[in-house]
């Protein structure tokens, strides 16, 4: 069987030795190597680096996107972001002196500026001028929130950073988290596209991690926006209708909201404040992490945010024991026993998993726009204001006396709502949409 085979199912019980699963991953959304398809994709957009507080004294190591980096603040404060191996004799810059401008190579002392400038070459004999024909690797670092962002795209096609409303809401604090996983960075970014776990992964094992609203399975929705997707997901609870609305920025950006005062709105209401916002960043083809912010609102007091944020982190990385893990798994014990590369053409989607189609449906529309030489969904050019966003919670009343399928029908007209009253609200962004197919 070759690794290109369309896999074999079995239809019978006890079966398994006739089962063929494929063993070839998709490479052109999955491997983010400089030249392939989702590599090229992804360097069009700004990505988070490090949580900026990470930053000290030395050089850190990084890998992004498949490339070995070193990232460090100078003395005079500039940030660098630089091919980790010296254009020397290749040692590493983790191990460079931080100077005033740029960092100095441990091993031969040849000393580079931010922008990959050589400055120095000891030794050199008067009159070379070898450091003025060449430059070392490097890329263009901002640093917004506490977090550090970088460019690793054609110099000649960097965009704006991307502004989003939900970033500059006033009377919010926003706090940079960074969590790790040994697995393929799509695999990790399709989990909030995915409400259906919700009800089980999350509300399965012992106490529902957020809150009785999660017992029930919603009713679930889909639809593209002007900069990627939303899912919504619609329940009755606490004699309410409560519509959960995730949403995807394209490429690797999610917001996640947070949970809503349930039982004491009397209206139609949409929480913007709060929640979560993270990227999915490919670190290299078998590891990603999520880096983004917690969004604490300004009202609440410490014990308030301790509990949100224990609430929220449990589950998103192994630091519990493994048996606990078993016993109570959370989302890193999903995305991660999928496989380093989770292997698509071995799955079965169902209606459920719309949102996750969607996901890998604009996935390749966008790759196949950057190979076209066009802009991809959801890439910011001449952006004047805050880009509307589309996540959030609603939450009105429920008709008395629903039930069956006239309970369904109300859910299903309150989804239709909140979508409507999302759209009504936009305004045009500047960003791109690519081309048809």
């Amino acid at each position: 069987m070759s690794d290109t085979d369309t896999p074999v199912k079995t239809t019978t019980p006890l079966s398994g030795y006739h089962r063929r699963p494929a063993r070839r991953e998709n490479i052109d959304a999955t491997h983010v190597d400089k030249g392939l398809p989702a590599g090229e994709y992804l360097r069009r957009f700004w990505q988070p680096l490090i949580v900026a507080s990470a930053l000290s004294d030395v050089a850190v190591s990084v890998d992004l996107l498949g490339e070995k980096l070193v990232v460090f603040r100078d003395k005079s404060g500039r940030l660098g972001l630089l091919d980790r191996h010296c254009s020397h004799r290749g040692t590493s810059l983790e191990f460079g002196l931080i100077r005033e401008r740029g960092i100095q190579c441990c091993y031969h002392g040849w000393h580079y500026d931010v922008d990959g400038r050589i400055l120095e070459i000891p030794g050199a004999p008067d009159g070379d001028n070898f450091k003025d024909t060449m430059c070392h690797g490097a890329y263009p670092v901002q640093e917004y929130k506490g977090i550090v962002f970088a460019y690793l795209g054609p110099p000649d096609r960097i965009p704006v950073f991307p502004i989003y409303d939900f970033m500059e809401f006033p009377d919010q604090d926003m706090v940079p988290v960074a969590w790790d996983s040994p697995c393929n960075w799509v695999q990790v970014r399709e989990n909030t596209q995915d409400p259906m776990h919700v009800s089980f992964l999350h509300t399965m094992f012992g106490t529902p991690q957020f809150g009785p609203w999660s017992y029930d399975i919603p009713l679930m929705t889909w639809c593209e926006t002007p900069i990627g997707q939303v899912t919504v997901a619609a329940r009755h609870t606490h004699g309410h209708l409560y519509a959960r609305v995730n949403e995807l920025i394209l490429p690797n950006f999610s917001r996640v909201p947070d949970l809503p005062p349930l039982g004491v709105n009397d209206r139609p209401t949409l929480t913007r404040g709060g929640g979560l916002s993270l990227w999915v960043v490919p670190r290299d083809n078998v590891n990603s992490t999520m880096i983004g912010w917690f969004h604490f609102t300004a009202d609440m007091d410490a014990a308030a945010r301790d509990k949100v944020w224990k609430m929220t982190s449990l589950g998103q990385s192994c630091d519990r024991p493994y048996k606990e893990r078993q016993r109570y798994p959370g989302d890193w014990d999903a995305w991660t026993s999928q496989g380093a590369i989770a292997i698509q053409a071995n799955e079965n989607l169902r209606q459920t998993d719309g949102g996750v189609a969607l996901f890998r449906g604009q996935l390749r529309k966008g790759i196949r726009a950057v190979q076209k030489g066009a802009e991809p969904k959801g890439l910011v050019r001449g952006q004047n204001t805050p880009i509307r966003s589309y996540a959030g919670n609603f939450l009105e009343p429920a008709p008395s006396g629903l039930g069956g399928d006239a309970a369904t029908a109300a859910l299903r007209d309150y989804s239709e709502r909140v979508k409507t009253q999302l759209f009504v609200e936009d305004t045009p962004a500047a960003v791109a949409a690519e081309p048809a197919d």
